[in-house]
C-alpha cells in the first residue's frame, strides 16, 4: 500500500504510531504566501512535521529550523533543463553548505517567469548534491511541459539510479496525472513521496508522507529512502488550488518587476 487517497487524520495516524509530514511546500522567500513562522505555528496547530521547498532559496528553511517541530532541511532546484528536483539534507548546515556552494551564483537571471532556472544541468544538481548525505525526490514527474520530467529521467540510466523517490501526489496536479507518477514510480521500484505542494496555509497537511519512525531528521529520511512510508492525501479542491496558483502567478509578477527595476 503506497497511497491512502483521502485527508489525511493526523491524530488516527498517530495513533498507528506514523509521524506525518508535508514535504512540498513554499514560503514568502519564494512564491508562496505564507511567512517562515506562520507555516510552523499551523504545523504545529495540526500536528505534522514539514518541509520549506522554496525555489533556489533557503532562507525559509533556516529560519523554520530553530522552532520545536519537525523540519526537514531541504530546496526545490529548477535545472537549465527546466526539470526540478527536491534535495532533503540531514542538516541544516549542509543545505546552507550547498546553496552557498552552487546555488546562490549559478541563479539564472530573472527576467520574469523563467522557471526559475539554475545554470547547472540536472546532472550536474545531482553530482553536487550527493557530495552530503541527502535524499532525492523527483517531484510531479506528469506536471505541464516543460516541466514533466519522466521522459528526460527515463533517457538516462544513471539519472533513473540516482532518484530516491517519486512524487506520487501532487496536491496541485490533478488524480490523473498523479496516477501516472505513481505507476511510473512504482515501474522503477522508487519509493513513495508526497506533499500538498503548497502555497497558502489553506494547503498545509492536505498531503502528507507517513512513516513509522522516531520524530527526528535522521530517522525520518532513512526511512523514507527505504521506503518505508505511505502517502496519505488527496489533490487540493478548487478553490484551494485556485489560491495556490494565484500566489505563483503573483509572486513571479513581482520577481519580473523587480528584476526590470534593477536594470534600469
Amino acid at each position: 500500500m503506497q497511497l491512502i487517497r483521502e485527508f489525511p487524520n493526523i491524530l488516527a495516524l498517530k495513533k498507528q504510531g506514523y509521524v506525518c509530514a508535508d514535504l512540498h511546500f513554499h514560503s514568502t522567500f519564494s512564491d508562496g504566501r505564507s511567512t517562515p513562522q506562520e507555516i510552523v505555528q499551523k504545523a504545529k496547530e495540526l500536528g505534522i512535521g514539514f518541509a520549506i521547498t522554496d525555489h533556489n532559496e533557503v532562507r525559509g528553511s533556516l529560519e523554520a529550523s530553530t522552532e520545536d517541530v519537525l523540519i526537514i532541511p531541504s530546496i526545490e532546484v529548477t535545472s537549465i533543463d527546466k526539470k526540478d528536483l527536491l534535495i532533503y539534507f540531514y542538516k541544516f548546515e549542509d543545505l546552507k553548505d550547498f546553496y552557498d556552494k552552487y546555488v546562490k551564483n549559478n541563479k539564472f537571471p530573472n527576467r520574469g517567469l523563467n522557471l526559475n532556472k539554475l545554470l547547472l544541468k540536472f546532472s550536474e544538481i545531482i553530482k553536487h548534491a550527493r557530495e552530503y548525505k541527502c535524499v532525492l525526490v523527483l517531484p510531479h514527474p506528469y506536471t505541464i511541459k516543460p516541466k514533466d520530467s519522466w521522459r528526460f529521467i527515463e533517457s538516462s540510466n544513471e539519472l533513473i539510479e540516482e532518484i530516491d523517490c517519486v512524487e506520487i501526489l501532487n496536491g496541485l496536479l490533478n488524480k490523473r496525472r498523479n496516477q501516472k507518477a505513481m505507476v511510473w514510480g512504482e515501474k522503477h521500484n522508487k519509493s513513495p513521496f508526497g506533499g500538498s505542494d503548497g502555497h497558502h496555509l489553506g494547503a498545509l497537511g492536505n498531503v502528507v508522507t507517513a512513516i513509522k519512525c522516531k520524530p527526528n531528521i535522521s530517522s525520518f529520511l532513512d526511512n523514507l529512502k527505504e521506503g518505508n512510508s505511505i502517502v496519505v492525501g488527496e489533490e487540493l479542491s478548487l478553490r484551494k488550488a485556485f489560491s495556490s496558483r494565484t500566489a505563483i502567478i503573483k509572486n513571479n509578477v513581482i520577481f519580473r518587476r523587480k528584476a526590470i527595476m534593477g536594470q534600469r
